[in-house]
């Protein structure tokens, strides 16, 4: 990560950028729910004006996002021409002897670090991998901070991210799904070397996917778009030039 304490562009008043540009800027909620992320799906998909054009829009997700967008996909295919998943596993966190940390109810809020490289610091992807393209993760870490107060006093800054998201998560609605046919075209991509991939290839099939067709990125681990940012985007081109 960069250290210096470069506010982003563009700025609002305080020297900051606006919380709207930014994933995860939202407020949290008291609960969450697949249904609940796939209205928001629909909702950010007319508001960018997607219904507009003459084919229906695919839907793209990574990781916990694919799985949302897997759940729209199944729930109300006639919203879509098809779904590309990213990288997503299903089932629960696995064993944190395979190098992932398992979730934990917390009861405090995210941590504030007095400065902007301290915060920068500490980011880190999960599942544990390497980053080959640094500029990229620093890009990432950045938009993830916001400004809050500090125990003692002034401003520090700390996480977007809603600590208790997997505590308040309703999974029902995703398990109910795992007898259910997909009436949507979908088509996974992979890290070659991804550790989702790996746990999936080593345990029970999993009927969520079972018979899902890859496309598979070379050199790249869970976070493509920061291992294989161009292959990425040139095997979701490809797809979406001859598929569905």
């Amino acid at each position: 990560m960069a250290d210096d304490q470069t506010p982003f562009e563009p700025w609002n008043e305080r020297g900051e950028t606006p919380l709207a540009v930014f994933e995860g800027a939202s407020d949290w909620r008291e609960s969450y729910s697949f249904e609940i992320f796939s209205q928001e799906l629909r909702a950010a998909a007319e508001a960018a004006g997607l219904y507009e054009a003459d084919l229906k829009p695919v839907f793209i997700g990574h990781s916990f996002g694919g799985s949302q967008v897997f759940h729209a996909a199944r729930r109300y295919p006639e919203w879509m021409r098809g779904a590309i998943l990213v990288d997503t596993g299903f089932g629960g966190p696995p064993p944190a002897a395979e190098g992932f940390r398992q979730p934990q109810r917390r009861t405090t809020p995210n941590r504030v670090y007095p400065t902007l490289a301290d915060a920068l610091a500490r980011f880190r992807f999960m599942p544990p991998q390497g980053c080959q393209n640094p500029y990229i993760a620093d890009f990432i870490a950045r938009r993830s901070l916001k400004r809050a107060p500090l125990p003692e006093d002034g401003e520090g800054w700390t996480w977007r991210f809603d600590p208790q998201l997997w505590h308040k998560l309703d999974r029902t609605a995703m398990e109910a799904l795992a007898m259910e046919e997909s009436p949507t075209p979908l088509v996974q991509i992979v890290g070659q070397n991804s550790k989702i991939v790996q746990r999936m290839q080593h345990a029970d099939p999993n009927s969520l996917l079972r018979g899902l067709k890859a496309v598979v990125i070379p050199d790249s681990e869970h976070h493509i778009m920061v291992d294989q940012p161009l292959a990425l985007v040139a095997a979701i081109r490809a797809l979406l030039i001859a598929w569905p």
